[in-house]
């Protein structure tokens, strides 16, 4: 943590809910990987690549392996 911002650390993932629904219809869910950042105070996602770009948005459909 930095002021209003994290990093994902570890080798999982990061799940976050956001029940004031900010992000497009698609869903209220984040899914942070390693090296991924979020910012509390904008709720933004970013991924890290040069520089931190903003996240796409979670298609609905079936993950590999579950019914």
């Amino acid at each position: 943590m930095r002021g209003d911002q994290f990093d994902v650390i570890g080798r999982s993932y990061v799940v976050i809910y956001d029940n004031k629904a900010l992000v497009p219809p698609a869903g209220r869910f984040y899914f942070l990987a390693p090296g991924d950042r979020f910012d509390l105070a904008k709720r933004v996602a970013s991924r890290r690549a040069e520089q931190f770009r903003p996240l796409g948005v979670a298609k609905p459909g079936r993950w590999p392996g579950v019914n």
